[in-house]
């Protein structure tokens, strides 16, 4: 099966043979089996994954470290997110934008990433490793669109990010490449933008916060120079005490409680840093060196992340439902968690992991191309 794999792998991605897509894929196996990016740990699956048990763990370490040796500074890596995209050729409406950073020893991570919201859940797309403290420029957020647009197909896709991510020449670029977005915003963002010829400013805010209805919402058209579209949007907030509204700023010609609604998705993003952080793939213990070389391995764990989350919604119908303290039931686990449970209890090898793959991802009447996959 790994051979019927290969080939149509080949047809797709014709830059890499077999030894490549072997050792990256059983890689990616490794990770979800070991739940870590750690090379030294995931070794230790990889034996039985290519059923292989004669060669020694200091030899299967060597196997995968080759990887980054032969293919970090290919284009490897972007091939890697278009495959992990290719199931998702149905697509969903909502982008999102945010990133995740840590430190490790001297060295800084900043994964800026872009995700599509999947069936409910955010799945990565494309990513930039800033490899910088505190938060991205504009420049940059252009520049991680302009990069996602010539893979992916974003066309009529809403754009949903968080309040680092305001900033007039990136609205003015989304505008002009017709990008539809709900951005949050601060309070003094814009101040002299708003349009106040039927209500204030001051008036609007005390309405929504004084008004008996939850979640309060209203909007009001700015005199912004990137769009004659711009409406603010303002919301009563959940958490009065700590913020009595929310500010967003969108050009979709929904009503504004839609927008607030809509605007809630953003949080699934946040979900999916989670598990590939602390609660799956443990990425703050990524160990290889180098930029071109963690950029592959974020392309092996972005593959892996949508292989657990492709695994895990056909079969998360069947987890349990939860009720809570608050009264509302609940799945009592994540899509991710599912699919990683079902991808261990299955225990893949190489062979049926290869089958997996190419009835799951491989559309066998579809010729990938940058831009053919409309996520």
């Amino acid at each position: 099966m790994f051979n019927s794999l290969h080939s149509k792998l080949t047809q797709e991605f014709p830059k890499w043979g077999k030894a490549c897509w072997k050792n990256v894929l059983a890689l990616s196996l490794g990770i979800i089996q070991k739940g870590t990016v750690c090379l030294n740990k995931v070794k230790d699956s990889i034996g039985s994954i290519l059923e292989n048990q004669s060669t020694s763990a200091f030899g299967l370490y060597k196997r995968l470290t080759r990887i980054f040796t032969e293919y970090s500074d290919t284009h490897l890596w972007s091939d890697l997110l278009q495959l992990s995209a290719m199931h998702m050729h149905k697509g969903g409406g909502f982008l999102m934008v945010d990133g995740t950073s840590w430190k490790q020893g001297d060295r800084t991570f900043h994964f800026m990433t872009l995700a599509i919201l999947y069936n409910g859940v955010a799945v990565p797309i494309y990513f930039m490793n800033l490899e910088k403290k505190g938060i991205s420029n504009q420049e940059e957020r252009i520049q991680l669109l302009e990069e996602a647009s010539k893979l992916f197909n974003l066309e009529g896709k809403i754009l949903l990010a968080d309040r680092e991510y305001a900033g007039q020449k990136f609205i003015k670029y989304l505008e002009d490449n017709g990008f539809k977005y709900v951005l949050r915003v601060k309070e003094c963002n814009f101040k002299n933008q708003w349009n106040e010829k039927s209500m204030t400013k001051a008036q609007m805010i005390s309405k929504v916060i004084n008004s008996k209805v939850k979640g309060k919402t209203m909007s009001a058209k700015m005199k912004f120079e990137a769009g004659d579209n711009c409406r603010m949007v303002i919301k009563k907030s959940e958490d009065a005490e700590k913020e009595p509204v929310i500010f967003l700023l969108t050009n979709l010609s929904k009503n504004a409680y839609k927008v607030a609604e809509d605007y809630r998705k953003r949080w699934q993003i946040e979900t999916c840093f989670r598990h590939l952080k602390t609660n799956g793939f443990d990425l703050e213990k990524m160990n290889v060196q180098g930029a071109d070389r963690c950029r592959l391995m974020m392309a092996i764990v972005v593959f892996a992340y949508s292989v657990s989350i492709a695994h895990g919604l056909k079969k998360y119908k069947n987890v349990r439902l939860k009720t809570y303290a608050n009264g509302k039931r609940y799945r009592s686990i994540s899509v991710f968690r599912k699919g990683v449970e079902c991808i261990a209890e299955a225990g893949y090898r190489i062979e049926n992991w290869g089958e997996y793959i190419l009835n799951h991802f491989l559309s066998h009447d579809r010729k990938i191309c940058p831009k053919s996959i409309n996520v």
